[in-house]
């Protein structure tokens, strides 16, 4: 990962010590991480920052992680969204609001990171299509 540009993610979550844990882990992995503790502050970061991936909690005080996905979709964010929740409702509520994964909490932090390569590699295979509809994967 540390031959590529920084990957930025943005970390919504109401629970502080796994926002500041996950931004340790991220940045020792070369990945740029920015945490925001509630919804509205994800949004405004999220105008600020662009990120390439959103972990977003779905119960959190406030706007809660449904409403904030519906957002940011509304100010043109397009990349990828990995749900972050111990709800056991949260599979269907991924399905439901179009998100990219889900990470059940507790889990293990080398789990998130595989897991944002794995969408990243996916989102910026489908960005090196050319006109004519064909993809150079020498690039990848």
């Amino acid at each position: 990962m540390r031959d590529r540009p920084a990957l930025r993610v943005l970390v919504v979550d109401d629970h502080e010590p796994l926002a500041r844990m996950l931004r340790l882990v991220f940045t020792a992995e070369g990945i740029a991480c920015t945490t925001a503790l509630t919804g509205a502050e994800g949004l405004r970061l999220l105008a600020e920052g662009h990120p390439d991936i959103i972990l977003i909690d779905l119960n959190m005080p406030g706007m809660d992680g449904v409403t904030f996905i519906a957002r940011a979709r509304i100010t043109g964010y397009s990349g990828p969204f990995i749900i972050v929740s111990a709800d056991p409702r949260a599979a269907r509520t991924r399905i439901e609001v179009g998100a990219d994964a889900l990470l059940t909490k507790p889990f293990d932090p080398l789990q998130a990171i595989s897991l944002i390569s794995a969408l990243t590699e996916r989102a910026a295979s489908r960005s090196m299509e050319f006109s004519d509809g064909t993809c150079d994967s020498r690039n990848r």
